[in-house]
């Protein structure tokens, strides 16, 4: 199930319909079932979706609310490879 909705989600990118590819990740992200299992990869892979479209405040709203769902190490360590990776660019750019 996982797969199937990031090759649409890749697909909708690759022809520029981001906020259908948008509905995509929230979609998949409100059919799991977080409180018995998550998939740390599907947060941290919408996250970095709103940090292409230049979104850090969705990316890090998309994480916050991943970590409070269901605390998993694999968020906090994707979370703060996020705001590594981010770190640079907001300097310049707010």
């Amino acid at each position: 199930m996982f797969t199937l909705y990031d090759a649409k989600a890749d697909h909708l990118i690759s022809f520029q319909d981001y906020e259908r590819a948008r509905q995509v990740y929230r979609t998949v992200l409100n059919l799991v079932p977080h409180k018995r299992f998550t998939f740390a990869k599907l947060w941290i892979m919408a996250a970095q979706f709103e940090i292409r479209r230049l979104d850090l405040a969705a990316a890090r709203k998309i994480l916050g609310t991943a970590i409070g769902m269901c605390p998993k190490e694999a968020l906090f360590k994707g979370y703060i490879q996020v705001e590594m990776d981010v770190r640079p660019w907001t300097i310049y750019h707010f």
